[in-house]
């Protein structure tokens, strides 16, 4: 009898020291490690916005094209201070109604498009000052240029044209028809006059820009949509 009750006690002891080492071992194990998640949201306007037109939505509306687009002058993102982007410098001249720009080089479009230059800075603000264009900033562009509401394309083509005079491959004037000492914060990418490409234009015209937005490099590394 007391055999049977020292084996049962050895066996007692024998279990909870099993069960003590379990429990260490579950309460010591490293976790597996969880895959690292990356994850990037964009707040855009609603799908009545939904357009690869970048002079036919909102400000709001560009959001989700902004990582594919260039403008002439950049933003950093800490300090918020104008800095070159697709521009290398510009300068105001005294009476504040004229702007030069000068351009980078070796910038070329994505998909073959050719390399940018003075003509796509005309060209991007034809598409922003044209009769159809209700981007937030069109209505300033048209003062600038001196656009009516009223004019037709081959009048903005016209004005657009005297308004931004080009020099060579890369330089230009804007030839405003206010003073504006503040162009430069239309020029940014604070603002809404994304560089687009005239030779992709005159190949397809709007139905070929609908297809999607086309960046430039180095700068950016691929295009949306």
């Amino acid at each position: 009898m007391k055999r049977s009750v020292q084996k049962g006690s050895v066996w007692g002891v024998v279990l909870s020291l099993g069960l003590g080492v379990a429990v260490a071992c579950a309460q010591t194990a490293t976790p597996p490690a969880r895959a690292k998640l990356e994850r990037l949201r964009v707040a855009v306007a609603p799908l009545g916005w939904d357009t690869n037109f970048t002079w036919l939505q909102s400000r709001s509306g560009q959001l989700d094209k902004r990582p594919a687009l260039e403008y002439l002058i950049g933003i950093d993102r800490k300090t918020g201070a104008y800095i070159p982007e697709l521009a290398e410098k510009w300068e105001m001249a005294p009476d504040g109604k004229s702007w030069t720009v000068w351009l980078r080089k070796g910038i070329k479009f994505h998909e073959n498009w050719g390399e940018f230059s003075a003509k796509d800075v005309r060209h991007s603000v034809f598409l922003i000052t044209q009769p159809e264009s209700v981007q937030t900033d069109g209505s300033i562009w048209r003062g600038l240029m001196g656009i009516g509401k009223t004019d037709s394309v081959e009048e903005v083509l016209k004005k657009v044209a005297q308004g931004v005079e080009i020099i060579d491959d890369y330089q230009v004037v804007f030839r405003l028809k206010q003073a504006a000492p503040e162009f430069v914060e239309n020029l940014s990418a604070n603002t809404d006059l994304a560089m687009e490409s005239k030779a992709r234009w005159d190949a397809g015209g709007k139905e070929l820009y609908g297809q999607k937005v086309v960046a430039r490099g180095p700068l950016s590394s691929s295009s949306a949509r």
